[in-house]
Order: C-alpha cells, then structure tokens, then sequence
C-alpha cells in the first residue's frame, strides 16, 4: 500500500522557482495544505519576483545547484514523498548539479541509493552525501591516514576506510561515535 505524503507550500514553491520557468506548468495540480493550488503558488512566487528590490545579495541570479535534505523533505521514513520524485527527476533533466544531504550515519550512499529507488525516487550515489562522509572528509583533513575507533554502522565504517583510516581500539586518534543499533543509554 502506497501513501502519499503532503509536502508543505513554501517546499513547493522553492523546487518550482528553482526548477520551473514561469511559463511552464506546475509539476503537479495537487493543492497545498492551505488550499492554494500550484498555479496560484507560481503566480505569488512570480508577482513576487516582479516587485523584488535588487539589493539582495543574490539578486536574480538563477539556482545553479540545488542542496535538498532526505528525511522529511524526499521522503518520510520509506515513503516518497508528494513530488519529490518529480522533483529530483526534472533536476536530472536540466542537468542541474545537486546533492541529497542526511544526517544519518548507518547507511552508505549506495544503500540510500537504493531505499530511494524503492520509494521512487531515482538519486545517483555520487549524489548523496551523508554525515558520515562529512565526518570522514573533515578527519581526513584533520590527520590524513590516522586511526579512529568507531562506535556506528556500515555507513560510517565504510567512510572512515574508504580514506584510509584504520578502524581500532587502541591507541586512536579519534574516538568517533555515530548512528547505531548496536548501544543504548
């Protein structure tokens, strides 16, 4: 069984200026949680536009890359969320660079690959990026081809090796704790 998920108006609205011209139509008809369908949201977004100052520090400038949270933006738990299918779907279609952030350390890019793909939303695994890659990036900065002992999963394991690190318990050079099933407090 397949739900639906709403996505709230001002979500909606950055993926249509950021995706959309003005004389396209909506990615989808559906309605926001105010009532106010797609369209009409477009045409706020646009009269908006039109009256903007360009004193803003960005101005017009068109969204040359798009960054977009997973959970509770994509999708909620395993479920697709409301348009973000046709979202990252168009954002492929426009060639416009963009990454899937999550905070969630457990699972690798290719595993987020694929609970993507089951909820279907098609996302590259060059293209998601996750805390336990930040967290390997910046050790790796910090002291190239140290030690850390690991308290997570796969996901931050598998990062941590991927740059060399060796994973042990004595002696380290971090101490790193992430995501697990495996502790409780």
């Amino acid at each position: 069984m397949s739900r639906s998920f709403p996505v709230d108006a001002a979500t909606r609205m950055a993926w249509e200026a950021a995706l959309i011209p003005a004389a396209s139509p909506p990615i989808t008809t559906t309605r926001s949680p105010t009532g106010q369908t797609l369209a009409h949201l477009k045409a706020l977004r646009l009269a908006a536009m039109a009256t903007a100052t360009t004193d803003h520090p960005l101005g017009d400038a068109p969204v040359e890359c798009w960054l977009t949270d997973m959970d509770g933006v994509l999708v909620h738990e395993s479920q697709a969320l409301e348009g973000g299918a046709d979202f990252v779907r168009r954002l492929a279609e426009l060639e416009r660079p963009f990454l899937v952030l999550t905070n969630n350390s457990i699972y690798t890019p290719r595993d987020l690959k694929v609970r993507l793909l089951e909820s279907g939303i098609d996302v590259p695994e060059e293209a998601i990026w996750t805390s336990a890659l930040a967290t390997a990036t910046f050790l790796d900065n910090q002291h190239p081809g140290g030690s850390a002992h690991v308290v997570g999963e796969a996901g931050l394991t598998t990062a941590l090796h991927e740059i060399g690190y060796v994973l042990t318990a004595v002696k380290p050079d971090y101490v790193v704790l992430g995501e697990t099933r495996t502790y409780s407090f």
